[in-house]
């Protein structure tokens, strides 16, 4: 059995927390302008405390909430005699067995036979991908990869896995041995 991890950007968990600095930051001031409004000595237009307060606690909690915490979440993919698993935050636990796959083959992600056309669930930022996509032949595709060379399996249920990381070609190459015959031309 073979484990490979694949890394989140650090960036998405810094843009999250930089949105629950503000979303404090919101909160501080509307708690601020109750105590100067308790000592009458600012005119505050009225409705204008619960707006920043409900605004804080909402831009804090969405952030939250989408937030991976960490310098960024690890997903994995392990392969393992006659089957794979990736695991990943917007696609939970993806189990494939050799007797589910019908072909595998290596691709460049961005400019194959088959790319990314649709996000449905998941992130995207640079050459990392992760989530349910729909490609280009509308086909729907679990992806976890921070690599444009990706190995893209498609399944008995016509559902694409589509995996890269920072060593696709020894990564496919284990597949190969270990689940199903990858297509490496």
């Amino acid at each position: 059995m073979e484990v490979f991890h694949i890394s989140q950007p650090g960036i998405i968990a810094g843009i999250g927390y930089a949105f629950i600095i503000l979303g404090i930051a919101f909160f501080v001031v509307g708690i601020v302008l109750v105590l100067i409004k308790r000592h009458k000595t600012v005119n505050i237009k009225k409705g204008t405390i619960p707006a920043l307060i409900i605004a804080g606690l909402v831009i804090s909690f969405t952030a939250v909430i989408v937030t991976p915490f960490g310098s960024g979440s690890q997903n994995s993919i392990t392969i393992g005699d006659h089957y794979i698993m990736v695991s990943g935050q917007y696609i939970g636990n993806q189990n494939f067995t050799s007797g589910n796959i019908k072909y595998a083959f290596i691709e460049n992600i961005n400019s194959g036979n088959i790319t990314l056309s649709t996000r449905n669930a998941g992130t995207s930022i640079g050459n990392y991908n992760e989530g349910r996509f729909t490609t280009n032949n509308g086909t729907t595709a679990y992806v976890i990869t921070d690599n444009q060379t990706v190995l893209v399996v498609l399944t008995n249920s016509n559902i694409y896995l589509i995996i890269g990381s920072n060593n696709t070609e020894s990564m496919a190459h284990y597949f190969s041995k270990e689940v199903f015959p990858v297509n490496f031309s």
